[in-house]
């Protein structure tokens, strides 16, 4: 499923975890954390398929055994990966149930996050959580005898999804693991953890990729070379690599951006009055839907905020009521609220705040964003 060789970014840290492994210094309770998109997740399967190896060299896992082999299609008798779902009563009662699918994304986009899984199990409205019941099974599981006498492991996405109750079940064996055991925490908001649990686990945290880091990856998992903008791409998903994944995938170049943004660009400062021309921009945009649209916006937002970050606009206090605006669209967006009438109703508002305070004659610094 993974390897450290496909790995781009804290590759101290992930010597330092190889030489554990190597020296039979795996401490029994671990938290990985960092940002979403990026090698969190891939790191930790990667140090889990290390760590059942029986052919490992001091760089990597072999790949190639029968342990590596079933680490990679979650299918190892000694491993049981755990991850949030939304409960469907007959359809998803556990993690069992979209563990197929959650393999089948995984091997497609490495860094994605949970929005993003929901969205592929076509569950994006769903409420997703990890029950008591599933860390009562976690216990279960620990319990029983290691089928091939070794390691038994467990791999939890998302832990701050866990319930008090349920983080309480697993507090015992955090204190007291029975026999070889590693319980191993991928997370992304360690606050939401109960600090009596993060107390317990040996901590590694994951810096997110530069850009160098993140174009050599994506470039290595897609098995091409970006020829574009990588810069311009790694802005407009604020480094969030499961977001360019996606889009290298589904071919949504920037420049395709640069052209919504102009049309929108003229209408709001009054270059262009076309009322039917936007609506059609505005159609096209709905026509491609709302991850499409989505991705717009932070493109927008990121012309409004580099604006801001110079601090050299003379109607600095305009940009500040764009970026408002455009967050609270990007917000509406995300919760399903119709493109159309949030697109249409966001040049409006920005239109308004442009001629209201255009009193002066420096509309060329507004125009040149």
């Amino acid at each position: 499923m993974w390897s450290f060789s496909k790995l781009f970014s804290n590759k101290e840290k992930l010597e330092n975890l190889k030489n554990n492994v190597i020296q039979n210094r795996i401490s029994h309770a671990q938290l990985f954390y960092g940002h979403e998109g990026s090698e969190v997740l891939p790191a930790a399967f990667a140090y889990i398929k290390y760590i059942f190896c029986e052919n490992k060299k001091e760089s990597d896992a072999c790949g190639q055994c029968i342990f590596c082999k079933q680490v990679e299609t979650l299918s190892h008798p000694d491993f049981r990966m755990i991850l949030p779902f939304p409960s469907i009563k007959d359809k998803i009662e556990s993690s069992k149930d979209v563990l197929s699918d959650f393999r089948i994304e995984f091997k497609k986009n490495p860094y994605m996050d949970l929005m993003q899984f929901g969205q592929k199990l076509a569950q994006e409205k769903k409420s997703f959580a990890i029950p008591k019941r599933e860390c009562s099974e976690l216990i279960h599981f620990l319990n029983l005898k290691s089928y091939y006498g070794g390691r038994k492991v467990v791999l939890i996405w998302y832990p701050e999804l866990i319930n008090t109750e349920g983080m309480n079940t697993i507090l015992k064996t955090l204190e007291e693991p029975n026999g070889s055991t590693l319980i191993l925490l991928v997370s992304y908001d360690i606050h939401s953890i109960l600090p009596t649990v993060l107390s317990r686990c040996q901590k590694t945290f994951f810096n997110k990729p530069n850009t160098q880091e993140a174009k050599a990856a994506l470039e290595n998992h897609l098995n091409t070379v970006y020829s574009e903008d990588f810069e311009a791409l790694s802005i407009l998903t604020d480094s969030h690599m499961g977001l360019m994944a996606e889009m290298l995938m589904n071919k949504n170049p920037v420049g395709e951006y640069e052209h919504y943004f102009e049309a929108f660009r003229q209408y709001i400062f009054g270059i262009k009055n076309n009322y039917l021309e936007i609506l059609e921009f505005i159609e096209q945009l709905n026509n491609k839907g709302r991850e499409t649209t989505k991705y717009f916006l932070l493109f927008f937002l990121n012309k409004i905020s580099t604006k801001l970050r110079s601090r050299s606009a003379v109607n600095y206090h305009i940009f500040q009521m764009f970026s408002e605006i455009i967050e609270r669209s990007i917000f509406l967006v995300e919760r399903n609220v119709s493109i159309k009438m949030t697109l249409l109703s966001m040049i409006i508002k920005m239109s308004k705040v442009y001629r209201y305070h255009n009193k002066s004659n420096r509309i060329h610094e507004i125009i040149e964003i």
